[in-house]
């Protein structure tokens, strides 16, 4: 092929392609400044966890009706068959498990939403689900919640999208790998409290 003229800074180079207007570092450099640029445009278009989780309800109020309203249905439901009272650690275990539950099945934002400032997924505009499996695990066991069939109708299968979504971060030495792991654990039936 013959010689051409670099349109960015016009150097004299040989073609690698016909269409070819760019010498090969100025098209590494063409190619970086995109990439730069669509990831200033992905993170502009990614709201902070402050600005998502903090203006959901006011933002989403249908949804947050709704969402409140399947917490709320199945707390009472689970509370019912266990026959008791429940305390603050078992009403929060609960909550957390209604919610990531419901956002997951009903998928996408706003009821899952991939945040910023801290890096996560947000659902219902409430907690980070990659982090409650810990507690989760523990808490349902403790109490004896899967004694409860509307519980443990939805325990089982939140796990195994627990695991689907986050299982990545077993490795981690972060509150996400503890997560993942403890998730995985209770999965395959070996966890120990």
């Amino acid at each position: 092929m013959e010689s051409r003229t670099c349109k960015r800074c016009t150097a004299q180079f040989e073609p690698e392609f016909a269409t070819q207007v760019n010498c090969a570092p100025c098209k590494q450099r063409n190619t970086e400044e995109k990439q730069q640029s669509r990831a200033k445009k992905k993170a502009a278009e990614t709201p902070t966890y402050e600005d998502w989780m903090y203006k959901w309800d006011q933002n989403f109020p249908q949804q947050y009706k709704e969402l409140r309203a399947y917490e709320k249905k199945f707390s009472a439901q689970v509370q019912q068959e266990l026959g008791r009272e429940l305390c603050d650690r078992e009403a929060e275990t609960l909550y957390n498990a209604a919610v990531a539950f419901y956002c997951f099945k009903q998928g996408g934002s706003p009821w899952v939403r991939s945040v910023i400032d801290p890096n996560g997924v947000i659902v219902g505009g409430a907690f980070f689900p990659e982090v409650i499996g810990t507690w989760l695990v523990k808490y349902t066991h403790r109490f004896g919640l899967e004694t409860s069939a509307t519980y443990a109708k939805l325990y089982r299968p939140l796990l195994t999208v627990l695991d689907k979504k986050f299982g990545k971060f077993s490795q981690n030495s972060s509150s996400e790998g503890e997560s993942a792991r403890n998730v995985q654990a209770e999965i395959a039936g070996t966890w120990a409290a």
